[in-house]
């Protein structure tokens, strides 16, 4: 990827991560409100997709442009390349998966708990964690 475009898709990803992170905190409280009468777990589980959102989305477009260069390069030359961490990333991926999970614990039961949801989103984000650790070998 030449240098200007590189800064271009880095600025980009970076005003998409922020967005998303924004955009899913709301969408995630308005669920926690309007259906599960509950604003605090909504909240909660905005918070954790949001985290994940600025984390791993700009380093997924990153990884995404990067890709599609002429030159044939391995994915761990690619991971290189755009020289993040991985296993930070895929934490972000985690945090988006378990606050995903945690409101889907939360339709289950009658009344939404946060004793209950909250580890189960860290669980979740903690097992994406420790895949991705073992994935990127690090």
């Amino acid at each position: 990827m030449p240098s200007t475009q590189s800064e271009q898709v880095e600025q980009f990803s970076g005003l998409v991560g922020v967005g998303m992170a924004v955009t899913t905190a709301v969408a995630m409280t308005a669920v926690g409100v309007f259906a599960l009468d509950n604003a605090l777990y909504g909240a909660v589980a905005g918070v954790s997709v949001a985290a994940g959102n600025y984390l791993f989305v700009p380093w997924f477009i990153r990884l995404s442009a990067a890709q599609e260069t002429d030159e044939e390069l391995t994915f761990s030359e690619i991971a290189e390349e755009i020289g993040a961490d991985p296993t930070k990333k895929v934490f972000g991926l985690g945090l988006e998966l378990g606050g995903i999970t945690m409101l889907a614990v939360g339709f289950t039961q009658e009344e939404p708990s946060l004793a209950i949801g909250a580890p189960v989103a860290l669980a979740v984000a903690l097992f994406v964690y420790l895949v991705g650790a073992v994935v990127f070998d690090r």
